[in-house]
């Protein structure tokens, strides 16, 4: 059906009145906008005018029989597309209708018609008029995003020769994009080794991606196998981009703008994974209160892991300077032992994982979130140089006296390092090790010996440890394999044990709550939370939605749950609202970005209180109480 039209458009062509006034009368009434036509003249011309998206077209008309009309339909570039259903009562036979349907016609009906086959005759056509239009306008768009990708982009056959480019792959090779067709790839491109060949693609049986100098030029070439219906091997899409800036760029990438540009991602892949979070953490702990104890334990595992992923978000809040460290007193070797389970999938099975801790080991003063960020850099990167032999990865926790002045020797440290009792974290590996070139560049920003890597991790690394007042060092030689040194001062206090949690209590009579929120499993799990202790909720999806029902009946609320980044409305110009329609409106903010961020865009607002994501249900009852006790 034509975009612009509401219902579909036929053209019904008869010069029976009777007939086709019948005809439009029924096709009208089934919702159809109706053309009527009495001769074949006429009906070219409406047709031509009107693109209908269906002609209904009698075989016997006085001027054209409708065989003759129906081939210049089909012939007319304008009008080749419109579906034609033949209607005759004049021609019944067999010969009559193979001759309607070889001229073009789509179907040939004989009348008398039952109203319903026409009917259903007609919605079939229809779709697939539609499902023609919608094909073509797919391969538009593809014709059209192929000629627009700036890289070379090349679909190559199972021979390896190119049968289809687009004129970008001309540019960067420098030949005219004619003659591209039939060249082989390994020819455009010539190197003394064609790593980059759909022979060495077909035998890896995976992505390859190769970078080489050509023409002045640095390439990036990337090739992707193409698989027919039987799962084989029919060619190849291949890639050529031509990255010479971007290589430039690598060693420009310690300005600050371009770690801004970081911090922005991760923010933003940190505000995402907090509303998912909430949606696990607050149902899981919803489940758990009501859980039996067959299945409260896989309950309890699950929100333990959640957990461990919501700190992972706050790093990535702290790093987009969004977030804030959460500084306590934390026991290594359980930090080790909960991490391992958890990056233990991306660890080859060629990898062995060895733990080994000395007894009594003391707690650190630190962010837990960071020292995991560490462990995990350290750990993913020995299992990567173990390489595809059997070896091992060790991580061994222990504690040791050190002088503030030798850790400044021998590591990689903090600008002051007092003496202490110091936590020491070894990990090492078995695999391939390092020359002393490397080692001495391992911490720098960007650098990296990995076809893919970005070189921040090691980077990251030492500067969390550095922020924890300690240490790092690495001992490598080619062949020997790597130890990292991590030590970080010790604490004198105990580990600090998780709070416990109200569990949901009974609200406050007539106690009604505005969850305002673009996230729609964040409204419904807080809703299912705050439902089942007695509150009446009313949700909002964004800060216009939720202040315009909250200006219904301002003094209805108790509390309003409002979300800092929102569409149409965000958290901060929804709060201003609010309080100009009631100043002394209780306001809850929830949000994933951080409260340092919450303070900088809320400032000093005495009625609004927060609440980060993700939460689980009593953290969400406790902190909701505690606002409307004041």
């Amino acid at each position: 059906m034509t975009q612009s039209r509401i219902h579909p458009l036929i053209l019904n062509v008869d010069d029976d009145v009777g007939g086709r006034y019948a005809v439009t009368r029924d096709l009208r009434r089934h919702g159809y906008e109706v053309l009527d036509s009495s001769n074949g003249r006429e009906a070219l011309a409406l047709a031509a005018g009107a693109q209908p998206d269906l002609v209904l077209l009698d075989v016997n008309l006085p001027d054209i029989d409708g065989f003759e009309v129906c081939r210049r339909l089909k012939a007319d570039a304008v009008t080749a597309g419109i579906p034609v259903l033949h209607l005759s009562a004049s021609f019944p036979d067999d010969s009559s209708r193979a001759k309607g349907l070889n001229s073009g016609a789509d179907g040939y009906l004989t009348e008398p018609v039952d109203p319903e086959v026409l009917h259903a005759t007609v919605k079939a056509l229809l779709r697939m008029k539609e499902a023609e239009r919608a094909a073509r306008m797919a391969a538009q768009e593809w014709r059209s995003t192929f000629e627009a990708i700036a890289d070379g982009v090349a679909i190559l056959d199972a021979k390896g020769k190119i049968i289809r480019t687009n004129r970008a792959l001309g540019v960067i090779a420098g030949r005219p994009h004619a003659e591209l067709i039939g060249v082989p790839w390994v020819d455009l491109f010539p190197a003394q080794s064609a790593e980059y060949s759909l022979q060495v693609t077909r035998n890896s049986d995976k992505r390859r991606v190769v970078e080489r100098s050509y023409d002045g030029k640095v390439l990036r070439i990337t090739n992707d196998l193409i698989r027919g219906e039987k799962d084989e091997i029919t060619g190849c899409v291949a890639i050529a981009s031509d990255i010479t800036e971007w290589s430039k760029l690598q060693e420009m990438l310690q300005q600050s703008q371009k770690l801004e540009g970081i911090g922005l991602l991760a923010g933003g892949v940190a505000h995402d994974f907090n509303n998912l979070l909430t949606g696990i953490l607050g149902n899981a702990s919803l489940a758990l209160e009501d859980a039996p104890s067959s299945i409260a334990g896989y309950l309890r595992s699950a929100l333990h892991a959640s957990e461990r992923a919501a700190d992972l978000v706050r790093q990535l809040l702290v790093y987009a300077g969004k977030g804030q460290r959460v500084i306590r007193s934390i026991d290594v070797p359980d930090l080790v032992r909960d991490l391992i389970p958890l990056i233990q999938a991306g660890i080859p099975s060629n990898v062995e994982m060895a733990l080994d801790f000395e007894p009594d080991v003391p707690p650190v003063e630190g962010d837990a979130a960071q020292l995991r960020q560490v462990l995990m850099n350290l750990v993913i990167n020995g299992a990567e140089a173990v390489g595809e032999e059997a070896g091992t990865v060790r991580v061994r926790v222990r504690s040791e006296n050190l002088e503030g002045a030798d850790v400044g020797r021998r590591y990689y440290a903090a600008d002051q390092v007092e003496s202490s009792p110091f936590v020491v974290i070894e990990v090492s590996d078995t695999g391939s090790g390092m020359d002393e070139a490397t080692q001495s560049r391992i911490f720098d920003p960007f650098f990296t010996t990995k076809v893919l890597g970005r070189g921040l991790g090691l980077a990251s690394t030492l500067g969390i440890v550095r922020q924890h007042r300690g240490g790092i060092r690495v001992q490598s030689a080619p062949g020997q394999g790597t130890t990292f040194e991590v030590v970080i001062p010790a604490s004198v206090a105990r580990p600090a044990e998780t709070p416990k949690e109200l569990v949901s209590s009974q609200a406050p009579i007539s106690c009604e709550v505005l969850v305002i929120d673009d996230s729609d499993i964040v409204r419904n799990v807080t809703q299912a939370v705050l439902e089942k202790s007695g509150y009446r909720v009313t949700l909002a999806e964004n800060g216009q939605q939720g202040v315009e029902r909250f200006s219904q009946s301002p003094d209805e609320f108790s509390i309003v749950l409002l979300d800092l980044s929102m569409p149409k409305m965000g958290g901060a110009e929804a709060l201003g609202h609010l309080l100009r329609l009631r100043p002394n409106a209780k306001v809850l903010i929830i949000s994933g970005v951080g409260e340092n961020e919450v303070i900088r865009k809320f400032g000093d607002s005495e009625t609004a209180s927060f609440l980060p994501k993700p939460y689980t249900a009593g953290r969400l009852i406790q902190k909701v109480r505690e606002v409307l006790e004041g």
